[in-house]
């Protein structure tokens, strides 16, 4: 599967809405998380940790390894919010 070989291992973070809609402060992580391989969605539970957020967040995945040794990352470009997406390469 693609990355080959690929990975499961990446964190994430928690940002506030900075200046022109971009990231701003962390609010919380960053936190270990494990990527599937199977195809499937991967869901990061973080109910855990007592995050409470209000208004425009951000939900940051961070790669932890370089390539090709990280998890694939899949883009929803089709559903309605999928234009509130930020990124950096």
């Amino acid at each position: 599967s693609w990355p080959d070989p690929g990975g499961t291992a990446f964190k994430v973070a928690i940002y506030d809405n900075g200046p022109d809609n971009t990231p701003g402060k962390l609010l919380a992580g960053p936190f270990d998380a494990t990527a599937l391989r199977n195809g499937e969605w991967t869901v990061v539970d973080l109910a855990s940790e007592g995050i409470v957020v209000t208004g425009t967040f951000y939900m940051v995945y961070i790669q932890k390894n370089a390539y090709p040794n990280t998890p694939g990352l899949g883009v929803d470009k089709s559903s309605p919010t999928a234009s509130r997406s930020w990124n950096l390469v």
